[in-house]
C-alpha cells in the first residue's frame, strides 16, 4: 500500500489500482480478486454468475411488490422490501422445472407464502387491531371485499393522543416474474398489470363511542385478470386526532397486513 503524493487526490480504480482515503489519507493499492471480465465467462465462476442472476431476479420481483404498495407507503416500513425477497427466495427455489440461475418466480403458483405477511414488523397490525375481517372477491378477480361485522372499540389499540382511526383496504396486482432465456434475464410476465392498485378508506371512526359493521369494497380497473398473476388484499388502521374539523394523522402508529392474496 502506497500514499497518494499527487496534488490531485484519486478514487476509484484504474489500471489495476485502487485508489481510496484510509484514515485520513489517500492511498494506492493494486487492486484484489477476480476481475469482473472474469467473473463473467471463468467456468470456476459458472455458481457465482447463477447467484448474481437469480439475485437480480430477486430484486425485480421484490421491486415489483414494493410498488404495489407505494400508495400506502406511510403504513409500511423500510424493511419490507427485504422480507418480501425471502419470500420470493422461498418460491424460487422450489422451481424444479428449471436450472440454476434460471429459476422462476411463480408467484400465482404459491399465493399462500405471502398471504399473513405484515407490511409494518415495527407495529403488526394485530398490536393495533385485534379483529381479522370476512374477506371474498368476485369471479374476475378484479373485485375484493372486507367486511368487520360488530365492529367494537375494544379491538382497536390506539396512541394516546388518538380520538380516531380509519380502516384501509389496498388491493394490487403482482406478476410472475421469469427468466427470459433468449435475453438473458428476469423479466415481468405480465408488465401491463403489474404493481397496478387502488385503495379504500373507512369514514372516520370515534375511539370512544358505538361502532357498526363495516364493508370496504375496492374494484380495480383492469380488463381481464390472467392466471400470471396475483390479486393481493390487505388490511391496515390510521389514527387521527380531531381538531375542529380536521382530521390530523398520527406517527406514532400504523400498520397494515395482507389478508388474501388470489
Amino acid at each position: 500500500m502506497s500514499n497518494q503524493m499527487s496534488l490531485i487526490k484519486f478514487k476509484g480504480k484504474m489500471d489495476g489500482i485502487s485508489f481510496y482515503q484510509k484514515e485520513g489519507k489517500y492511498v494506492a493499492r493494486k487492486a484484489s480478486g477476480p476481475s469482473r471480465e472474469r467473473i463473467l465467462k471463468d467456468p470456476k465462476f459458472e455458481r457465482v454468475r447463477e447467484n448474481m442472476s437469480e439475485f437480480a431476479g430477486l430484486a425485480l420481483a421484490s421491486g415489483s411488490f414494493s410498488l404495489t404498495f407505494a400508495p400506502v407507503k406511510n403504513l409500511r416500513d423500510n424493511r419490507l422490501r427485504g422480507r418480501a425477497a425471502k419470500v420470493f427466495r422461498s418460491i424460487m427455489v422450489v422451481d424444479e422445472a428449471s436450472v440454476l440461475g434460471q429459476r422462476n418466480m411463480l408467484i400465482s403458483q404459491h399465493r399462500n407464502e405471502l398471504r399473513t405477511l405484515e407490511l409494518n414488523a415495527e407495529t403488526p397490525l394485530k398490536s393495533l387491531f385485534t379483529s381479522m375481517p370476512d374477506t371474498s372477491h368476485s369471479a374476475d378477480r378484479k373485485t375484493a371485499t372486507l367486511v368487520l361485522p360488530e365492529l367494537q372499540n375494544h379491538m382497536v389499540y390506539a396512541p394516546g393522543q388518538a380520538t380516531h382511526f380509519q380502516i384501509v383496504q389496498h388491493v394490487g396486482i403482482l406478476s410472475d416474474v421469469i427468466y427470459n432465456a433468449e435475453a438473458k434475464r428476469y423479466e415481468v410476465e405480465n408488465v401491463l398489470l403489474d404493481t397496478k392498485s387502488k385503495t379504500t378508506f373507512s369514514e372516520y371512526f370515534p375511539l370512544k363511542g358505538a361502532l357498526a359493521t363495516l364493508t370496504l369494497e375496492t374494484s380495480l380497473a383492469v380488463d381481464a385478470m390472467p392466471e400470471n398473476v396475483s390479486v393481493i388484499q390487505a388490511l391496515g388502521i390510521l389514527f387521527f386526532k380531531k381538531h375542529g374539523t380536521a382530521y390530523y394523522p398520527s406517527n406514532e402508529a400504523r400498520g397494515m397486513r395482507i389478508v388474501d392474496i388470489f
